[in-house]
């Protein structure tokens, strides 16, 4: 019997020290992690299996400040998992599971992030801003790799007090804010008279044209100026989310900002202010004072007399809709004449019109959806009379800032601008004869309630502002009508508006350099507050009466979002809900072609519970600010996208991207990627990018067959380049594009002349195929016959005036005629379109030293380089500029600049080690030539250099 009994527990511990893992998890026991399959051990030693990958929250995650404030965060991430991960970790996930053994590793990321970083700690945040990637970096070194990735503030406690920063000599404010309002269209009005009282502001005061960025989309924009940041650090990135109860399209709410807006920090400082119809603000948030959301205008909009249900969150105090909602009127309440004001209509007309909604499901290749004018003109007028209503009422209440924004100028422009003289052809007769004086004309009523407001402000300062400008004349594009679907931002120019007056501002000044980014610091120091150093942007001093400057100078603090009460703890209504104003909203932005037919039923789109970026799926630490029921939509990771590429983050756009991809895959999306890994060198991850998006799309833009061609040839592969014609040969049905696809695989045959008849064919075909043009420059210039290409170029610059590439080509062609006067003209277009294009400042340097005039060049160098968006090209080229005239003093930093930005080219090295010899720096420039020999040991340049060195 004991036998039997023993022989019965050894097979019952041989059974037991054995364990099995199926694939797709991980073991984890208290001696480390167990990859899949079977494994031996220990008697009586528990193994857990979590999976290899998953989505997890963990928290609370805490760490203290340097200050010594407690901090609490949510982080929700995807991670992977191998059994070669730290074994350390295994043993508290076996125990308490995977979220718990992370919970430590997190902490200690956290509490070094907060000790090292100088940027505060925000509302919430991702993986690309310094706590998510230290969080991804600690991981990383532990063997897990991790996407997704996530995290949200949950702590409440307050920071110092803010008020104690408040300066004895402030400023009363108002801020207005006009959507598109641009100079090019309203000094011709100032010159004729039609307004006076913007031409008063700015004769007392400053003026600027206000630089914006990409992509000029308004919620990212007037956020910008409202807490002085990026859109990748504020987090507003696109006019819709995704509502997780419903599956629905609502408008992007403020719990996606992730910073502070100018309100929250005036209340903290003890200000009163009133913020009117600020995009993104609802539901609003409590403040010292009134927040009336961008929903009130479209909760008063329907023409058939209904609407005004506030639901909630549209205003703070919530009570202020049911004070203020007697004073507004709808668009049925604008009669004929005030109509009749901005179209050149009769009273039939008038009463005839009717207010059709955009079609939710339109037929395939339909003409966009032109709203009814009549009601569009009725609608404006109404939210513009309600928002100036509210304005005054806040002003009479003596608030120490008040800021109003005006959407009009935009909605005439998206829906008149082609119809402005001179006609376009894609405005017909009858609506030119109706529309053409629109938009000069809701300038004109602009500028009324611009008086009515500047009566009600005696001594405060007025701040004027618009997110972008808006493409007028010859600049407007031709083929593109205004409110096309997904496409009004090819009307946005890149320069907005900025006026400054008032008591302290510096009369008659004209500011150059002046960005959206410089908002929010300017009207907090008027305020009488220091701005951010985690602000982008600095304070306008040029705009600012210099002896106001001397008494009072600009000062920084590290960041606001570590002071007064935490964004966590600022509790906007948890179930905020407007659904009849979000409704109007979003058919306002349809018909204005902001967004597209459907837009609440994308096929694939994610739900909120995945939780890809933004505020995090609902979940008990996300709901306790109230987030976590929405979530971002396709086109939120693209216009990230858009700004990092802008922003020479080609990384940080590539994650944005697959995650776009993840909710809905689009031929652009497929396109960006491509460009980013061509970028980097990575030419078979291009190619497979373009032509994943060739075998999903049928209807992708053929031009992505001839940069698939083009990226074969650039690794010297002409037969991987005839293989890719060969393979998609039968989805180009533009002959253009077969005849520049041929072109290109004869030069790299070397059959030139082959070469340049087939690229002057598709150039025929399609004058504006730029591609060709530039392929083809080389070879002509080469038989000196470069102005071969004026007749396609100047066809296609008669549709369609912003081709950069054909402004520099042009340019060039005058250069080789000896007309340097012209090619500086043709250059500077170029560069007026891309500013930091290195190319096109070498080409316009070239030109200003064949016209003597090299302080040209010189200007437009410095202009670059002071934009952040210039690359180490740039550097490099302004070196050689000032090496040209003879300035070795000045060249030698701007060579030294460029390599380290990572110019490190045969000509840079040549290039800073002669200035530096030619400055005297012998011995610097020795070194300098034994750095570069080494990369290039076979220059003929850093030789002569080594020579004269000696």
């Amino acid at each position: 019997l004991v036998t039997f009994v023993a022989a019965v527990g050894s097979a019952c511990l041989l059974a037991g020290s054995f364990v099995r893992i199926p694939a797709g998890e991980i073991g984890a026991s208290g001696r480390g992690w167990l990859g899949a399959g079977w494994h031996l051990r220990a008697p009586f030693v528990p193994v857990a299996r979590v999976p290899e990958s998953a989505t997890i929250d963990v928290g609370p995650v805490e760490a203290v400040t340097p200050e010594g404030s407690a901090r609490r965060l949510s982080v929700r991430l995807r991670y992977r998992l191998a059994a070669s991960a730290d074994p350390s970790l295994a043993p508290a996930a076996a125990r308490e599971g995977i979220a718990s053994a992370l919970r430590p590793v997190l902490e200690e990321a956290l509490g070094a992030a907060l000790r090292t970083s100088r940027v505060a700690l925000a509302r919430s945040g991702w993986a690309s801003d310094p706590i998510g990637a230290a969080f991804v970096r600690t991981l990383a070194g532990k063997g897990i790799s991790t996407s997704d990735l996530d995290w949200r503030r949950i702590d409440a406690s307050p920071g110092p007090p803010v008020a104690p920063l408040l300066s004895s000599r402030r400023q009363k404010l108002l801020i207005i804010g006009l959507d598109a309002a641009d100079w090019q269209i309203a000094d011709p009005l100032i010159r004729s008279g039609r307004l006076p009282n913007l031409a008063r502001l700015v004769h007392e005061g400053a003026r600027a044209p206000l630089r914006s960025y990409d992509p000029m989309i308004s919620p990212l924009i007037w956020t910008t100026m409202a807490t002085g940041v990026g859109p990748d650090a504020h987090g507003i990135a696109d006019f819709t989310v995704t509502a997780g109860a419903t599956g629905k399209t609502v408008p992007i709410t403020s719990r996606f900002r992730k910073v502070k807006a100018l309100w929250n920090i005036f209340s903290d400082a003890g200000l009163t202010c009133g913020f009117v119809g600020w995009w993104a603000s609802h539901p609003a948030e409590p403040v010292r004072g009134y927040l009336v959301t961008e929903l009130l205008g479209f909760s008063m909009m329907r023409p058939d007399g209904k609407g005004g249900d506030a639901g909630k969150g549209i205003t703070y105090p919530e009570d202020y809709y049911a004070v203020i909602r007697p004073e507004l009127v709808r668009p049925g309440q604008i009669g004929y004449e005030e109509t009749s004001r901005i179209l050149h209509i009769d009273r039939a007309q008038f009463d005839s019109a009717v207010d059709v909604a955009p079609p939710e499901h339109p037929a395939p290749g339909a003409p966009p959806h032109a709203q009814d004018p009549v009601w569009l003109v009725r609608k404006t007028l109404a939210a513009t009379r309600d928002y100036e209503i509210i304005a005054l009422d806040l002003l009479r209440r003596d608030l120490d800032v008040v800021a109003v924004y005006f959407e009009g100028i935009d909605m005439m422009g998206h829906r008149f601008q082609h119809c402005m003289p001179p006609r376009m052809a894609l405005c017909s007769d009858a609506e030119y004869e109706m529309s053409r004086e629109a938009v000069a004309a809701f300038y004109e009523y602009q500028d009324e309630v611009f008086g009515r407001l500047l009566a009600a402000s005696s001594g405060r300062m007025v701040l004027v502002v618009s997110d972008h400008g808006f493409r007028n004349d010859g600049d407007r594009p031709p083929d593109t009508l205004p409110y096309t679907t997904n496409l009004p931002v090819d009307w946005h120019r890149e320069y907005g508006m900025f006026v400054l007056s008032g008591p302290a501002a510096r009369k008659g000044a004209s500011v150059e350099k002046a960005s959206v980014y410089d908002i929010a610091p300017t009207a907090l120091y008027l305020a009488g507050l220091p701005s951010g150093e985690d602000m982008r942007g600095a304070v306008l001093t040029a705009a600012i009466d210099s002896r106001y400057v001397a008494d009072n100078p600009p000062r920084r603090i590290r960041s606001y979002e570590e002071m007064g009460t935490p964004l966590s703890a600022i509790a906007a209504p948890a179930e905020a809900s407007s659904p009849e104003a979000q409704e109007e909203m979003l058919r306002s932005l349809q018909g204005l072609g902001y967004i597209g037919p459907a837009a609440a039923e994308v096929p694939g789109a994610v739900s909120a519970s995945k939780g890809t970026t933004g505020p995090p799926a609902a979940s008990a630490s996300a709901s306790a600010v109230g987030a976590g029921s929405e979530a971002p939509r396709v086109f939120y990771h693209r216009n990230l996208a858009t700004y990092y590429l802008k922003e020479g983050r080609p990384d940080d756009a590539e994650v944005e991207l697959l995650k776009a991809n993840e909710i809905q895959p689009l031929p652009k999306t497929y396109e960006l990627l491509s460009e980013i890994r061509a970028g980097r060198g990575d030419v078979d991850g291009a190619v497979a990018s373009l032509e994943e998006g060739l075998n999903k799309f049928p209807e992708m833009d053929q031009d992505a067959v001839l940069w698939i061609v083009d990226l074969r040839l650039g690794q010297g592969s002409a037969d991987l380049a005839s293989q890719a014609l060969g393979r998609w040969r039968s989805r180009i049905t533009r002959p253009a594009i077969a005849a520049a696809c041929e072109g290109k695989i004869a030069a790299a045959a070397g059959d030139e002349e082959r070469a340049i008849a087939r690229f002057v064919e598709a150039l025929q075909s399609e004058p504006d195929l730029s591609q060709a043009a530039l392929a083809s420059a080389p070879l002509l210039a080469a038989r000196g016959r470069l102005a071969e290409l004026e007749e396609p170029i100047r066809r296609a610059l008669s549709r369609e005036q912003r081709i950069d590439e054909y402004q520099n080509l042009l340019g060039m062609i005058r250069l080789e005629q000896g007309r340097p006067a012209e090619a500086l003209d043709r250059v500077g277009r170029a560069l007026d379109i891309v500013p930091t294009d290195p190319r096109f400042l070498e080409n316009y340097a070239l030109a200003s030293l064949r016209a003597g005039k090299p302080q040209l060049a010189i200007e437009r160098y410095r202009a670059a380089l002071g934009d952040p968006r210039a690359q180490a090209g740039v550097w490099a080229g302004y070196g050689r500029l000032l090496g040209m005239i003879r300035r070795p003093e000045e060249a030698a930093p701007a060579f030294s600049k460029a390599l380290s930005m990572g110019d490190r080219s045969e000509g840079t090295y040549a290039g800073y080690a002669a200035s530096l010899l030619e400055s005297g720096r012998r011995e610097r420039s020795r070194e300098i030539v034994r750095e570069g020999l080494k990369a290039f040991p076979n220059s003929a340049a850093l030789s002569a250099l080594q020579r004269r060195i000696g």
